[in-house]
């Protein structure tokens, strides 16, 4: 026996299923077909007879024609402003195009003519004797061979005055290094000047007694001027 409402419902369905003759085609046809002749019986809303010669205006043959009249003629304006405007880029391409190729052309001369001079200034190089000693003539072609000490100091003192004239080494020294920007996105900056200059808004306040156990008394002011005056400057004495 059931004990719960859940399945005493559905004993009482299966009880009315198995019992019951009626198809569902049978019970749910007349409710549709009723459905169906109230709806009928109340009709929609039709079109109001006022939008007719509206509607009839616009769609009349008369305002048909004129529009196509227009469009004909702003057809024809527009395929000659789209002409015009692919003529033009394709001007633009080929003047491009043409720019390009001198541009490469006088490049590539350039390339050659650097090429020319290397190869030329590198046939005009004399050959240098690997061994042995230093002659006249290889001394002359090789800067960087001294003969004595006094050469060597020579060739220093010239490269310590090269540095402090040539303007090569001076701007390697002087160059800026400029820090990166703060981007401002939300209207204020999120960061704060760390200050490591030691500033010191007052003074006075700093360098003065903390406190008033730091002065001297008079007797111990008077002690120190008759020690200073036996031994002048003799702090250790004192």
């Amino acid at each position: 026996e059931p004990t719960s409402i859940r399945e005493r419902l559905r004993v009482v369905v299966l009880a009315r299923l198995r019992c019951d003759r009626q198809t569902r085609d049978e019970r749910v046809y007349p409710l549709l077909r009723a459905n169906q002749v109230i709806s009928e019986l109340q009709p929609g809303p039709g079109s109001s007879d006022d939008q007719g010669p509206f509607f009839g205006e616009i769609m009349g043959a008369a305002r048909l024609r004129e529009r196509n009249i227009k469009h004909r003629e702003l057809r024809s304006a527009v395929v000659d402003l789209f002409a015009q405007r692919q003529s033009r880029i394709s001007t633009k391409v080929a003047q491009l195009k043409e720019e390009y190729l001198t541009l490469h052309e006088r490049w590539m001369e350039h390339c050659a003519r650097l090429d020319d001079e290397q190869k030329s200034g590198s046939s005009d190089e004399v050959a240098v004797p690997s061994g042995g000693r230093a002659t006249r003539r290889s001394t002359a072609i090789l800067g960087d061979a001294v003969r004595s000490d006094l050469e060597m100091e020579q060739i220093i003192a010239s490269l310590g005055v090269e540095e402090l004239t040539d303007p090569s080494y001076l701007a390697i020294r002087n160059v800026a290094k400029i820090p990166d920007m703060i981007s401002v996105t939300q209207g204020s900056v999120q960061y704060l000047f760390d200050d490591t200059n030691n500033i010191l808004d007052d003074p006075a306040e700093f360098y003065g007694a903390s406190s008033r156990s730091d002065y001297w008394t008079e007797e111990e002011h008077n002690i120190f001027m008759k020690e200073f005056a036996a031994h002048p400057k003799q702090f250790g004495v004192i």
